[in-house]
């Protein structure tokens, strides 16, 4: 057994069967054809092992950055085990705006479809012009944006083609004509500036993720844990009579978006410990490893934030990170 403590930013004590390296084409291929229980990891910022793993976890190594233009955009093909952030500061220091929103993202470039990444009022699929995938007979394609899924934290790539494909690349669109987007939260204070840069608001960005976000090399986490829910207009209303206070964000079908880290602050569990798990203080949202966690801690504390939040609120959380079991990926919802 290998131990993949050091392979994820929960830090937990787990190991798996084997770990194979996929940097080339022909490694992709060869993960693809074992027949044995089998799991892609690239910076393991998005999941949690309930216990060790059974087969061979494939670590995602590509790299490489190319990058086009036109008299409209920039195209960039970023390689799949391109960190993200990395990627985000190389091209704002290149003088190719847009993606400042997303900045400090935990993860790979090629993990970032997976989730649809997002913060402040952007997502990854604002920007995703096509995902470069290898499929079951080995062969390396383009899956146009529109053919992804893209969702709330969601996609294809999580959903019905988990398992069976792997991402080695993504190609982003980033237009010339650059225009801020300041409508969501501490953002909102840069409206009016003359001044502006997209610099100021990649660091903004930074600043504030850093002030609620625990390095994870000092405490384990994997960012958020849960999604923020999506719930009818009737019961947000009845919510906020009861809770005027409660933030909510009105969705283009009629529901609204809750903010779940507020949802688990006003259920009374912020900074809740359970083992050598604990509800992150500073930001209700992050599940921390203070260090001597299990995984029975981590999965036991989720579980207790599910039900007491219902009980609460009558709305269930659903996890945002990957729940990694024996054998392979389980559903969130069976958390």
């Amino acid at each position: 057994m290998v131990s993949l403590k050091s392979l994820h930013t929960f830090g937990l004590d787990v190991s798996a069967r084997s770990i194979l390296e996929l940097r080339e084409p022909e490694d992709f291929r060869r993960f693809l054809s074992l027949e044995e229980p089998k799991i892609l990891l690239g910076s393991g910022s998005d999941v949690l092992f309930t216990g060790d793993f059974a087969g061979t976890v494939g670590l995602v190594r590509s790299q490489g950055l190319e990058i086009t233009e036109d008299p409209k955009a920039w195209h960039v093909h970023a390689a799949a085990g391109e960190n993200w952030h990395e990627t985000v500061l190389r091209l704002e220091k290149q003088g190719i705006p847009g993606l400042e929103n997303l900045a400090l993202i935990p993860g790979t470039c090629g993990a970032a479809p997976v989730q649809n990444i997002g913060a402040y009022g952007c997502e990854l699929a604002d920007f995703c012009e096509y995902v470069e995938i290898c499929g079951a007979g080995g062969g390396i394609r383009r899956i146009p944006r529109d053919s992804c899924g893209f969702g709330y934290r969601t996609s294809n790539f999580k959903t019905k083609w988990a398992g069976s494909l792997i991402i080695t690349g993504i190609g982003l669109k980033l237009p010339r004509r650059w225009v801020p987007r300041l409508d969501y939260g501490p953002l909102r204070e840069l409206k009016g500036r003359q001044d502006l840069t997209s610099r100021m608001i990649l660091e903004e960005v930074v600043s504030v993720r850093r002030s609620k976000i625990p390095d994870p090399t000092v405490l384990g986490n994997a960012g958020s844990f849960f999604q923020n829910p999506c719930v009818p207009a009737a019961l947000h209303d009845e919510l906020l009579r009861r809770h005027p206070g409660m933030p909510a964000y009105p969705q283009k079908d009629g529901s609204f978006k809750l903010a779940a880290g507020w949802l688990i602050e006003h259920a009374g569990l912020s900074g809740r410990t359970l083992g050598g798990a604990q509800i992150y203080p500073r930001q209700a949202l992050i599940l921390v490893n203070t260090g001597s966690a299990t995984p029975g801690d981590v999965v036991a504390l989720a579980r207790e934030v599910i039900h007491q939040v219902f009980d609460t609120f009558g709305v269930r959380l659903v996890p945002e990170v990957r729940i990694l079991g024996t054998d392979g990926e389980i559903p969130a919802t069976d958390l």
